[in-house]
């Protein structure tokens, strides 16, 4: 075999396996993405890459080909005809086994209870059979106050006027919210979530909690990226 043969035949089997490198660890071990408002500051700057770790709640098994790590960066590229009937047929949601169930103080990612082809990431602040309770910004877990890192943005007595819709029969705002039970579901445990940046988040105050099918993985570093943008 020529010698140029088997440079390429070479460069071809090490192309395949860093492509299958890629694609397992980004499936089941850490994946990239970027956060592009500001819900999360001071803890997570807008426009910061985010490493988020797949292994600890167990990794979430694509759900079509245009969702499988590297396919769906280029999936762009086929056919409109094909990436429409990737979006309309879907093997189901599979988890893999986890390490852990998401715990306080944890910040995760998720799709939105909104939109599901939204992707957001907030702060765990109470767990299923939790009460949460919120008075002038404070937030209490169980009748036990709360401390957070010192990059949390606090609402302040001005915020009253953000007024939360969720639950929504109440006259909650997002400095004052609760008590609430956060309901109990063994198969399915829920979360209350909220965004680091208090006054400034869409989260659980407004849409409810986010369920465990939903939860993607957890945030384990972040990079600014502001200066690029």
């Amino acid at each position: 075999m020529p010698e140029t043969m088997k440079k390429k035949k070479h460069i071809t089997k090490w192309l395949l396996g860093l492509s299958l490198s890629y694609i397992l660890g980004s499936t089941f071990v850490v994946t990239f993405g970027w956060v592009p408002t500001d819900s999360m500051e001071n803890t997570i700057k807008a426009k910061s890459l985010i490493a988020i770790d797949e292994m600890s709640y167990g990794a979430l098994l694509p759900r079509r080909v245009s969702e499988i790590a590297f396919i769906k960066n280029v999936f762009y590229l086929l056919p409109i005809n094909l990436l429409e009937y990737d979006l309309c047929h879907s093997w189901g949601r599979i988890r893999m086994p986890g390490l852990r169930k998401p715990r306080r103080g944890d910040i995760i990612v998720f799709e939105s209870p909104e939109d599901t082809r939204l992707i957001l990431c907030k702060r765990v602040i109470a767990v299923s059979g939790d009460t949460l309770d919120i008075r002038g910004g404070k937030c209490f877990v169980n009748g036990v106050e709360q401390t957070f890192t010192s990059s949390v943005i606090p609402t302040s007595e001005r915020d009253t006027v953000l007024k939360a819709h969720f639950p929504y029969a109440t006259r909650w705002d997002k400095h004052n919210y609760g008590p609430i039970i956060i309901p109990t579901d063994q198969d399915n445990p829920l979360y209350f979530v909220m965004g680091d940046n208090r006054a400034s988040s869409r989260d659980s105050r407004a849409w409810g909690y986010v369920d465990f099918k939903k939860i993607r993985g957890r945030i384990i570093g972040s990079i600014g990226l502001r200066r690029i943008f």
